[in-house]
């Protein structure tokens, strides 16, 4: 069975479907008109901006905690007739409820349908729509369904509307003579008998003051009455010719009612970086999004807003996709197409550059610099000691001295495009993967580069340099304090005790369990038979453990410095950009689409030989 999940603005926010079937039973003594109908059949209708039939899948429909019954989906509260009991029994939506019997316009309703018959129309949000490939056979509602077609698979009903013509012309509402509603002429005669009893007179002669009283009780209450009347009389009119415009209309088959239609560019940021599973920064735009999409915006949508914006009125599908691009690249809008996609795309791609292992970043030293020339990072070491001076004697000058230590940028790039394959297949899942993999992919060329020439340390860890520690043996707390000595013993270039201390215990993943022992277990027990032990863990809580997969030597670890302080490798980046910055372009002629192109610069250099120390198992 092949579903496509549909786009929310490929169809209305609010589904205003006028289909279903009306009747107004008789009314029994004082008690109220009561109401009843078919709303919707089960079957299927047709969308002025589709030409595929459409159906609302009523085993996903949901009730909302009230279903008002309304007059032709108007939510003006005058035009809110009563509260109704829906129906849903997986084939055919019925309704069952009253008539607010102080309403006029139930009245009015009541005294149209001597001319013309009724039906009703469902007004339901919809929350999840498919589309049914051709080929595919599903049973809807009961009905045997052959695709193409579309299903709103998920719907909350929140109202049900009385409408003068519907989708189904074979339906119609019959309404009972005794429900039949009066004339005005009718209220006029019993208003005026009834004020009759308040204007009699005694068959005495009354006085010019008590004539005088009554008349004017009289003209009052007659003129309340022509108010009444007159007001009556204008809701009245008001309503059939709201019924005769209806009734001039096509078939209305779905109306469309929604809110924010205007798209601005921060709304459909907001809606492609939901859709992306990325949280909006503008939370106002965020929130407009959120009701207006749902979190779906697709690529067929977001092409058709931003064609929209720059004038297009067209829907987009697959024969028209050059027409939506068009209207786009001429567009002076400050909608922007591709603009909009990269804010979203970096976003993903800084997930994906997150993504990746960053042990690197715990032990170096991480710059700035601003182009791509060779720099230098320079230490300060003084030579020279404090001497004695005697009485009149002359101070001993000392001097500063240099050690640099150089770097260079190199730039990376990759690119990926949007096709026009993944705007007709509206796969906006396509587009968020690959920014995440293009971030990730960033994340381990870094990792790639820092790691080999961190392991090509012939000329770095070496006797020479006093930072390597050979036939020390596997990781443990004795090899620990062997590396530990060898650290202490550091010095300058004046042969001075430098002072670091050890803060860092880079291990290669098979080492890292020994490594979290060594730094979390309160004691090191040896179980070897007739020999003494200490059992406190002299290096607890003072190592922090870091393990890479990119280490390849089991049998080699390392005791580094704070990197802060000073650190065995630098890594530098341009203006300061940790991750890849991504610019977008229409591809060339002879290809289809948008491409994205990231550019990653950044440099990895050893440092300073005196902040680690390697130690070698045999």
């Amino acid at each position: 069975m092949k579903r496509k999940k549909i786009d929310k603005d490929e169809i209305p926010s609010m589904l205003t479907l006028a289909e279903g079937t009306y009747e107004v039973p008789a009314q029994e003594g004082d008690k109220p008109v009561r109401c009843t109908g078919v709303a919707y059949s089960g079957g299927s209708f047709r969308q002025w901006w589709s030409s595929l039939p459409c159906y609302v899948d009523l085993s996903g429909m949901r009730m909302a905690e009230q279903v008002c019954l309304m007059l032709d989906h108007d939510y003006d509260p005058e035009c809110r007739l009563g509260v109704i009991e829906a129906k849903n029994d997986g084939k055919t939506l019925t309704i069952d409820g009253e008539f607010d019997e102080g309403n006029p316009l139930a009245q009015s309703i009541i005294r149209a349908g001597k001319k013309f018959n009724w039906q009703l129309s469902i007004g339901a949000e919809n929350v999840k729509v498919e589309r049914v490939d051709e080929g595919t056979v599903e049973t809807i509602n009961g009905n045997t369904v052959n695709g193409p077609a579309l299903v709103v698979r998920e719907s909350i009903l929140r109202e049900v509307s009385i409408v003068a013509i519907g989708a189904d012309a074979k339906t119609s509402m019959e309404i009972k003579a005794s429900l039949m509603a009066p004339e005005p002429e009718e209220h006029v005669v019993q208003a005026v008998a009834q004020a009759e009893p308040a204007v009699e007179i005694e068959n005495s002669e009354p006085t010019i003051e008590e004539d005088t009283d009554m008349n004017e009780e009289l003209n009052t209450k007659l003129n309340a009455i022509t108010d009444g009347l007159t007001k009556l009389s204008e809701r009245i009119e008001a309503t059939e010719k709201r019924f005769e415009t209806q009734a001039s209309r096509p078939t209305p088959e779905i109306n469309v009612r929604k809110t924010d239609d205007i798209a601005t560019a921060d709304v459909l940021q907001a809606a492609v970086e939901q859709a992306m599973g990325v949280t909006p920064t503008d939370t106002k735009a965020a929130d407009i999004a959120d009701r207006k999409y749902h979190g779906q915006m697709g690529l067929k949508q977001l092409y058709t807003e931003c064609a929209h914006a720059g004038g297009w009125t067209g829907y987009l599908n697959n024969s028209n996709l050059g027409e939506a691009v068009g209207a786009i690249k001429a567009s002076f809008s400050t909608v922007n197409l591709p603009g909009i996609l990269s804010n979203a795309i970096n976003k993903r791609i800084k997930a994906g550059w997150d993504y990746a292992e960053d042990s690197w970043r715990r032990i170096a030293d991480i710059t700035s610099v601003s182009d791509y020339k060779q720099f230098s990072t320079y230490v300060l070491n003084s030579k020279g000691d404090y001497e004695e001076v005697a009485n009149g004697g002359t101070i001993p000058t000392g001097e500063l001295a240099e050690t640099g230590y150089s770097n260079q940028l190199k730039r990376y790039g990759l690119m990926f495009s949007i096709d026009e394959m993944d705007i007709i297949n509206d796969d906006m899942g396509a587009i968020n993967q690959r920014a995440f993999q293009f971030g990730r992919k960033a994340s381990l060329k870094l990792n790639k580069v820092f790691w080999t020439l961190f392991q090509a340390d012939t000329d770095f860890f070496k006797v020479a340099n006093n930072n390597v520690v050979s036939a020390a043996g596997a990781l443990s707390a004795d090899s620990l304090a062997k590396l530990v000595k060898a650290f202490r013993k550091q010095t300058d270039v004046n042969g001075d005790i430098l002072g670091y201390e050890p803060k860092i215990l880079l291990v290669p993943a098979a080492l890292e369990v020994e490594a979290q022992k060594l730094y979390f277990d309160a004691e090191i027990r040896d179980t070897t038979a007739s020999k003494q032990y200490l059992t406190g863990n002299p290096w607890r809580n003072k190592f922090v453990p870091v393990a890479s997969a990119y280490l390849t030597s089991d049998d080699d670890y390392y005791l580094l410095a704070d990197p802060t302080i000073a650190a065995t490798m630098q890594v530098a980046f341009l203006n300061g950009q940790q991750a890849p910055v991504v610019e977008s372009n229409p591809t060339n002629f002879d290809t289809f689409g948008i491409s994205y192109r990231g550019k990653f610069s950044f440099g990895v250099a050893f440092m300073d030989t005196k902040a680690g120390i390697k130690g070698v198992k045999a």
